[in-house]
């Protein structure tokens, strides 16, 4: 207990220094538009089929909109480029309606962060920055005037150095990759942040210039690294260092939209305790007590059929009856 309460005395120093506003925001009034995350690569590990799980979700489900990655090292092999998987998973998307997100970058979401070439470890930066924009260049060439994306999201949480095999990565090099995407295409640019660089938003603020929208993550459940405590974020005493509402009422006020872009729908590392149709539903509730957010994008969907194939259909029925045709 005195680990939580000195972890959660920490946040909450670190919220009050860096000026993230702890009075409360407006109720968001406007409907909430519901979408998913899909990782291919996530689902071939759960020993799910990419392509058949996909069209399950899509079928099962009356999401408005899914957030594709890209990843580097998954699209280049053997010398060359093949797009055919992401170009199925957003064809397929917008054929149903749904609005599209594609992430790409050095890094992208899902663990190990950074989806790249091994090759770029030995590069020096200069080089290592090349590479990025010319990755960058092949993507938006592929996509750009291909009508098939609504939103491009740039890198992936590019502020949060926390993991030894990813490179860090420069503000300038974020700028230069969303200077490409500004010349090759008017969608909306997406830059998304975790619990550490949120706290730290109005620090790093100048860093988020050429997006329009900023999207964070949101996780009421999960193991604290440092101190190994087990953690309800948002639960931590009357003034919790994270609140969507609060977060929000920033963002907003400067100008830009403000997106769950990772909706905790899945256990962390597979702990009980983060998950289970009970806490699918109260995370759900949880995040509608902030009064929500433009757009959420669940987190963890995959897991979902994982545990169907495995006789534990609970959190998808429990997930059919939250994320119905109701959206």
């Amino acid at each position: 207990m005195r680990k939580i309460l000195r972890f959660f005395l920490f946040l909450l120093t670190i919220s009050l220094l860096f000026g993230i506003p702890l009075s409360p925001a407006r109720v968001f009034s406007a409907p909430l538009s519901v979408g998913f995350s899909f990782s291919p690569s996530y689902a071939e590990d759960l020993g799910l089929d990419p392509k058949t799980s996909y069209l399950e979700i899509l079928e099962s489900f009356d999401f408005t909109s899914v957030r594709i990655p890209v990843y580097w090292n998954r699209v280049f092999k053997d010398g060359s480029y093949d797009f055919s998987e992401v170009r199925f998973l957003a064809a397929d998307a917008k054929r149903r309606g749904l609005e599209v997100v594609l992430s790409f970058g050095y890094r992208n979401f899902r663990w190990p962060e950074c989806h790249a070439p091994e090759y770029l470890n030995d590069l020096d930066y200069a080089s290592f920055e090349e590479e990025v924009l010319s990755f960058a260049g092949e993507v938006l060439g592929r996509f750009a005037g291909s009508g098939l994306v609504d939103f491009w999201q740039v890198e992936n949480e590019p502020f949060l150095h926390f993991t030894a095999h990813c490179r860090a990565l420069k503000p300038r090099t974020l700028a230069k990759v969303i200077g490409k995407v500004k010349n090759s295409s008017d969608k909306p640019v997406v830059i998304t942040l975790g619990g550490g660089e949120v706290l730290g938003l109005p620090l790093i603020w100048s860093l988020t210039d050429g997006a329009e929208i900023i999207g964070v993550s949101f996780y009421p459940h999960y193991h604290e690294p440092i101190f190994g405590s087990y953690i309800k974020t948002y639960r931590l005493g009357p003034i919790p260092p994270r609140k969507i509402s609060r977060e929000r009422a920033f963002v907003e006020g400067k100008g830009k939209g403000f997106w769950v872009i990772e909706s905790q729908a899945e256990p962390w590392a597979e702990d009980p305790r983060t998950k289970s149709p009970e806490i699918l539903r109260s995370n759900w509730e949880l995040l509608l007590s902030y009064g929500g957010a433009e757009r959420v994008y669940l987190w963890g969907v995959e897991w979902w059929l994982k545990e169907e194939a495995q006789g534990r259909p609970e959190v998808l029925e429990v997930a059919k009856d939250l994320f119905g045709p109701i959206f």
